[in-house]
């Protein structure tokens, strides 16, 4: 405790929600981008860590955690911390860290791991000096997926557009370049919402909530880099009356997207 600030276990559905608000309100996701109360749920049920900071009863920042195993060792992923605008700078971040450490140590876990922005002074001074973690990779290209873009001439049924997926690059001064490598225009696929796999030929493999004018569960697809430019593919799953055609493709169960995911911190 430090002046009016707690930093306590989080473990009641109405908890995880108010981790979910905050969220929303530190990033400013869209839905799609937003981790569920479920997550919070699983995570706190399963060895992970949900973690909250108030001041005078009032929820003003969080940590999820959830539990991974390497060679047989079980260690803490750190996916998210964040702290309410106003509170920032004040030693809130720090606290609900140091509390994980011990949560963690108490438990027997000695590892916890996150990832971070070392480009971004404010991480860089927050996670080395602060916190005194140590850095053991470190990616220079990262690859995302947006649920939204601007749109422009790229054809989409949606006003806000249909997802892009992109590439972040670092420069010398700091700064990020940013380019799209795809913009969707709803066929076959629209509304990337996760995370991107790369493997080693530079292929990009992703899921989409939305097939464009096709029903289906949701859609695989993979972005081909070439000399001037990247290729979509895609497969519906379980949908034997799609034409689309791909080189190599394995098959998917259904999936559901919620309308709600994640918010409540300052820093992923």
């Amino acid at each position: 405790m430090s002046g009016n600030f707690l930093v306590r276990k989080l473990e009641t559905l109405e908890e995880f929600h108010c981790c979910v608000e905050l969220q929303r309100q530190i990033w400013g996701e869209a839905d799609l981008e937003v981790e569920p109360a479920t997550l919070f749920v699983v995570a706190a049920h399963t060895g992970g860590q949900v973690l909250g900071a108030f001041e005078d009863g009032r929820l003003i920042g969080y940590t999820l955690a959830v539990v991974g195993l390497r060679n047989g060792t079980a260690y803490l992923h750190s996916h998210m911390t964040g702290v309410q605008n106003e509170y920032r700078d004040r030693g809130v971040g720090r606290m609900l860290k140091l509390f994980q450490r011990q949560e963690a140590l108490s438990r027997g876990i000695r590892l916890v791991q996150w990832t971070f922005d070392p480009l971004e002074l404010r991480n860089a001074h927050f996670n080395l000096n602060r916190l005194g973690a140590i850095c053991r990779q470190y990616l220079p290209n990262l690859y995302g997926t947006t649920t939204i873009d601007s749109g422009g001439n790229v054809p989409c049924p949606d006003p806000d557009g249909c997802g892009t997926v992109f590439k972040m690059t670092p420069n010398l001064d700091g700064s990020w370049a940013f380019s799209v490598l795809h913009l969707f225009t709803g066929k076959p696929a629209r509304k990337p919402d996760a995370g991107l796999v790369l493997d080693k030929a530079g292929n990009l493999y992703g899921t989409a909530a939305n097939c464009g004018s096709t029903v289906c569960d949701g859609v695989v697809f993979k972005i081909t880099p070439s000399l001037a430019s990247w290729t979509l593919g895609a497969r519906v799953p379980n949908n034997p009356s799609t034409t689309h055609t791909v080189s190599a493709w394995w098959w998917t169960t259904r999936f559901l997207v919620g309308n709600k995911k994640h918010l409540c911190a300052s820093s992923k």
